[in-house]
């Protein structure tokens, strides 16, 4: 008998408990263990003998995909007109969630990115001089990164403020920082009639505006730092 087949005998109760099972269960016990040592010896004759050559059809030294031509591909730029920026404001203007709707809100108002935002607190802004400094921790760049901010930027705050109190600026029911806005992201499009808008569009709409405003590149940069060779799209 199978030495796998007879524990499964054993192990599955095919076989009662009787001196004869106990025979069985003695035999398997002995041929198992003959089969291990057998298996160490093997192991101990490779070893002496050193590895095996390896098989020249298992390895290549070359990259098979190398000289296959890639597509070439097309960066996604996405900027809101106008008209859709106003349709957008209107729809977080009538969001129930003021939470979140101020904080999409927010990235149009100043470019920035979604985890800057959600992830911003009160002792970040200097209210008086207008100035918010990001963290480096929030930042793709990992270095602090000091920006002006517009009366408009300002009015939101201060509306913020006169909520719930709390370091996070926008906070959810337990007062901890908002985690996304996703949905009311979904929401705000398919009530203004945006098809086919990130949210990260939101930053690129808001460099086309700054440098359309007669603002250098170099300023735009600072403001909001986009990947730089591909500022001239601006």
């Amino acid at each position: 008998m199978d030495v796998g087949a007879g524990f499964f005998l054993v192990a599955t109760g095919a076989l009662r408990r009787s001196k004869t099972s106990v025979t069985l269960i003695v035999m398997l016990c002995t041929a198992l263990s003959a089969q291990i040592g057998r298996a160490c010896q093997s192991c101990d004759r490779g070893s002496a003998q050193g590895p095996e050559p390896r098989d020249p059809l298992s390895w290549t030294e070359r990259n098979p995909a190398s000289g296959v031509r890639r597509t070439p591909e097309r960066p996604r730029t996405r900027f809101l007109t106008v008209e859709e920026i106003g349709r957008l404001s209107d729809a977080l203007e009538q969001h129930p969630q003021r939470a979140s709707a101020d904080a999409i809100r927010f990235m149009l108002l100043t470019g920035c990115r979604r985890g800057e935002a959600l992830n911003a607190t009160w002792d970040q802004f200097d209210l008086e001089r207008r100035i918010w400094t990001k963290p480096a921790a929030t930042t793709k760049q990992r270095r602090d990164h000091r920006v002006p901010y517009s009366s408009a930027v300002a009015d939101l705050l201060e509306r913020r403020r006169a909520g719930p109190g709390g370091p996070a600026i926008f906070a959810g029911r337990t007062g901890a920082p908002l985690s996304d806005v996703k949905r009311t992201w979904a929401s705000v499009c398919a009530t203004a009639q945006l098809d086919g808008v990130r949210m990260h569009d939101l930053r690129h709409t808001f460099a086309s505006l700054l440098a359309s405003s007669g603002q250098s590149l170099q300023v735009v940069a600072e403001v909001v730092p986009l990947f730089r060779t591909g500022l001239q799209r601006f």
